[in-house]
């Protein structure tokens, strides 16, 4: 099985929200501030409202405004704008073109640039585990580092073929989300 690609900015996105999601303890903070920024300060706002003074607690009331406000910009960004952006290889030369050769006992990654290329072989038993997605494989060869294969990048062979090579090769350590 084959598959080539250039990396974009739209892969990366797509395996930081993966990430975030495999991640428990990132996600467990994320959605602490998020129920902190939404739910905590919202009613905390509505009590000083109804039963407070707020001749005295109007710049409290505007603080907690203000963090909601930030959140909610930063959650605004991170959905909207960091997604779309996408890497022009016309604009940048140093963006990898990747090619993938998955064979029986290994994997070869081709990496080229602008300036050079490099050829690297893995074996499946270096690799810690492997996740399915919608549009994606990603094989992790440590917790944070991970090869991101698009499946719309398969040139030869197809999507089938690499999820039977994977599944065979990772057992229980191949999971599909």
């Amino acid at each position: 099985v084959k598959a080539e690609y250039d990396l974009s900015q739209t892969d990366i996105g797509h395996f930081t929200l993966f990430s975030l999601n495999k991640n428990n303890l990132i996600r467990v903070v994320f959605w602490l501030f998020s129920f902190f920024a939404f739910v905590i300060i919202p009613l905390g706002i509505l009590g000083t409202i109804l039963y407070g003074n707020l001749k005295e607690d109007w710049w409290s009331i505007l603080f907690d405004l203000s963090y909601i406000a930030v959140f909610a910009g930063y959650l605004i960004y991170l959905r909207y704008f960091t997604q779309r952006k996408k890497y022009d290889p016309k604009l940048n030369k140093n963006i990898p073109h990747e090619t993938f050769l998955f064979y029986q006992d290994r994997m070869l990654n081709i990496t080229a640039s602008h300036e050079e290329k490099s050829e690297t072989v893995y074996q499946y038993s270096g690799l810690v585990e492997v996740f399915e997605t919608k549009r994606y494989f990603y094989l992790f060869e440590s917790k944070l580092s991970a090869f991101i294969i698009p499946k719309k990048a398969i040139s030869i062979g197809s999507t089938d073929q690499l999820k039977s090579l994977l599944k065979t090769h990772f057992g229980k350590r191949y999971k599909r989300r």
